[in-house]
């Protein structure tokens, strides 16, 4: 499906268009704020303070950038779970927020107030932060510094790609998925999984390990200058639905041995299984990431 230009700030007209599944690219100014700084929002609001900026209309991108490098206006900018903002959402919104972007779905509290003061919800793709900084032309941090990287930033954006998870309908991207997924495995039809692909060598992939239990590849989005995936061959949908530990135990043995291969052994590094939608799975094949050659934040998401 084509992609459709929008502007943000965005205005009621343009809310009314999306619908659940709809794919945008989103111009113009958003802004960056994560769980700390909608804390501070919200006390300014309950406070009856001024906030740094207008909320009305405006779209909030829930991320913690990092540093840029030389020549670059921001670093790696990719969303964080959105589900830590949840328990700050409605109230902004009843403020005057009207989009907000960031990766898995959120509590019934934010979709009611997405209904009732006709706002929407956008998902980015998690794992590729890279990409995305490349349509932020420019950066600003206009409140909140001493929180590094959860200060809140104005971006000036360009063709920024993303998602409609929920609308003012009450469509949800995700509810959709699950309900395809239940109709295919009831018609007995096989999902099109893109890692299964990857098994059968239809999909290529720079393969590093492979036996007749596990398959490990580097990720095509890397988040740290080492990202592997490890996998198991047979089509496992995810941690919850596996019937035994054992396949897990060989797949952190794959991956201790890469860390060692890829030289992060000593120096360290992160194995990762996200689990289930709102874990921030983005393909329904069990697989774990192995991150290193840099340090790592403290927080994940």
């Amino acid at each position: 499906m084509r992609s459709i230009n929008i502007s943000s700030p965005i205005d009621a007209a343009t809310i009314e268009k999306l619908t659940a599944g709809t794919k945008v690219l989103i111009s113009g100014v958003i802004y960056t704020a994560r769980d700390a700084s909608h804390q501070r929002l919200v006390k300014a609001l309950e406070k009856g303070e001024e906030l740094p900026f207008d909320l009305n209309g405006q779209t909030l991108y829930y991320v913690g950038p990092t540093p840029p490098r030389p020549g670059q206006v921001i670093g790696a900018a990719g969303p964080t779970t959105s589900g830590r903002m949840d328990a700050y959402s409605p109230r902004l919104i009843a403020a005057g927020l009207r989009a907000m972007i960031g990766k898995g779905g959120r509590s019934p509290a934010v979709k009611e107030a997405i209904k009732k003061y006709k706002a929407v919800y956008f998902a980015a793709v998690g794992g590729a932060g890279a990409l995305l900084a490349d349509t932020i032309k420019r950066v600003e941090v206009i409140a909140y510094p001493e929180l590094g990287t959860e200060a809140i930033r104005r971006l000036e954006v360009e063709d920024f790609p993303a998602i409609v998870v929920n609308d003012i309908y009450g469509g949800d991207v995700y509810e959709l998925g699950k309900a395809q997924y239940q109709r295919n495995k009831k018609e007995g039809g096989e999902m099109d999984c893109i890692f299964c692909q990857i098994v059968a060598g239809k999909i290529p992939s720079q393969i590093l390990y492979q036996d007749e239990e596990v398959v490990a590849f580097r990720d095509i989005e890397p988040q740290a200058p080492v990202h592997l995936l490890v996998i198991p061959k047979s089509h496992i949908p995810s941690l919850a639905q596996m019937a035994e530990s054992t396949i897990v135990a060989r797949m952190v043995d794959v991956a201790n041995r890469l860390a060692r291969e890829e030289g992060v052994f000593e120096s360290g590094y992160r194995l990762v299984i996200n689990c289930g939608l709102e874990g921030g799975q983005a393909v329904p094949h069990l697989h774990m990431h192995l991150l290193g050659g840099r340090r790592l934040a403290d927080q994940m998401g």
